[in-house]
């Protein structure tokens, strides 16, 4: 989706929280994802916006960990193909995605939380990494899109912020929203 001016993406991030609010119950500073009826996820705060909606932090009470949820509108169809790679990819240097859903006016998917910083704050010169350390994160994304290729999917908008860091220096790539899934010789896309 291409935005004109910073009011038509201000505009859709409303319209996404708007549409997430339906379906969340209010509690006291936190609240919770209640697609089935249950409060299974309390949710902390948002870590980011994007072109295809809201990513939260949120607490999974049934697994016991931080998972990260991003929602998105019906109307963004990229979004799509992330969900069709739940379960599909596990690699040490790909985010897990464990569940998604589509209600009648948006979408979420629930995948790992990864606590770090994407690459792309280390491309400022303040923070240049050294050249054998960028090596290393070449190397391990190399290993996670290799996987990735083998399975099939092909990624399409590698960039330094869609790599995240995590805090033991593990880099992950995230944001599968514009992947393309291989069957057999006959690619399909998924926007």
């Amino acid at each position: 989706m291409a935005y004109t001016s910073g009011n038509d993406f201000e505009e859709h991030n409303k319209t996404v929280f708007d549409l997430f609010k339906k379906m969340v119950t209010r509690g006291s500073d936190d609240f919770c994802l209640n697609p089935t009826g249950d409060d299974r996820y309390k949710f902390n705060k948002i870590l980011g916006r994007g072109a295809t909606g809201l990513v939260y932090k949120a607490w999974d009470k049934v697994q016991k960990k931080h998972v990260a949820v991003k929602v998105s509108n019906k109307g963004v169809d990229r979004f799509v193909s992330e969900t069709k790679l739940v379960g599909k990819l596990t690699h040490d240097n790909i985010v897990s995605i464990y569940e998604s859903n589509s209600g009648p006016d948006f979408s979420y998917i629930i995948m790992e939380y990864i606590d770090g910083s994407t690459l792309d704050l280390f491309c400022d010169r303040k923070n240049l990494l050294p050249l054998t350390r960028v090596t290393e994160i070449i190397i391990d994304i190399c290993k996670g899109i290799h996987f990735a290729h083998e399975n099939d999917v092909i990624h399409r908008d590698i960039k330094p912020s869609n790599i995240i860091l995590n805090k033991q220096g593990i880099p992950k790539i995230t944001d599968l929203g514009l992947s393309l899934m291989v069957n057999g010789t006959q690619p399909m896309g998924f926007w």
